[in-house]
């Protein structure tokens, strides 16, 4: 059985915190610390590598980054159910 939202509509209006994840980088802080304006880092992960959809700190799907003149979306490409293997 699923739920869908018109089943539980107390928990519709509840709000998450959702962040993308293109990457990570581990930095020493000395480095940090002289990073100004402009400075780059270099990610873990290729251009073409999915993202991360983490609500609340847990993954719940992967996506793709999209990008036009006016603004970024990211394109959903895999969700995962909590308890699925």
């Amino acid at each position: 059985m699923t739920l869908q939202a018109a089943d539980v509509p107390l928990f519709t209006e509840l709000e998450v915190d959702l962040a993308v994840v293109l990457g990570q980088a581990r930095v020493p802080l000395r480095e940090m610390l002289k990073m100004s304006r402009g400075a780059i880092i270099a990610l873990d992960t290729a251009l073409d590598d999915p993202c991360a959809v983490m609500v609340n700190g847990r993954m719940v799907a992967r996506g793709e980054v999209e990008v036009n003149a006016e603004a970024m979306a990211l394109a959903i490409t895999e969700t995962h159910r909590a308890g699925a293997a």
